[in-house]
């Protein structure tokens, strides 16, 4: 019956498997951090072009309403045109203010979309974290268990048959170290 291996132990040799871990965490960090740059500076320059744009519009239409306002009261139409003109100057601040309000709405999206994107950053850097230390532990764990192994055979101790997890990297190492066993064992020499 063959034996199955778990191990208890994550972090069998932490120097190596906290640099295979910074490895795979670094790279995806630096181009994380490039890539929301690159989103944020985007974000905030169209933000700009746009209240650019929009700052511009209303004081062309607010001269525009200036001047008709003007020559109307150079004119000196009736009251109820006066009445009019009130009306439409009020609705024109009426739909500035909702330029405004919509605008700095868009703003305030904008940063809890940005919050969104960082949060979504770190929870993919901790994945990519557990998947390195889960695939660094298929490297570091079998060589630990070479590493027992052979300290067992040199101290001469019998020692059961060299296994591997089926997701164990360096299975012809195993199988390397299982012949050698076989061969000491024939010897004698393991007979403590």
């Amino acid at each position: 019956m063959s034996m199955v291996f778990k191990r208890r132990k994550y972090l069998v040799h932490f120097s190596s498997q906290f640099k295979y871990i910074t490895l795979s965490v670094l790279p995806a960090f630096l181009i994380s951090i490039f890539c929301v740059n690159l989103i944020f500076a985007s974000g905030e320059v169209i933000f700009k072009k746009e209240k650019a744009r929009i700052l511009k519009r209303a004081i062309e239409i607010n001269l525009a309403v200036d001047e008709t306002l003007l020559w109307l009261q150079k004119e000196n139409y009736a009251s109820e045109v006066s009445e009019r003109t009130g009306r439409l100057l009020k609705d024109l601040v009426t739909l500035e203010n909702g330029i405004q309000t919509s605008y700095f709405n868009a703003i305030r999206q904008w940063a809890a979309f940005k919050s969104v994107i960082l949060f979504g950053i770190v929870v993919a850097l901790v994945f990519i974290a557990m998947l390195s230390l889960l695939y660094s532990h298929r490297i570091a764990g079998p060589l630990y268990r070479i590493q027992k192994y052979i300290n067992s055979l040199a101290e001469g101790k019998d020692i059961p048959a060299v296994r591997f997890r089926n997701y164990d990297e360096f299975k012809e190492v195993a199988d390397a170290l299982e012949k050698l066993r076989v061969v000491l064992k024939q010897k004698s020499y393991g007979q403590k």
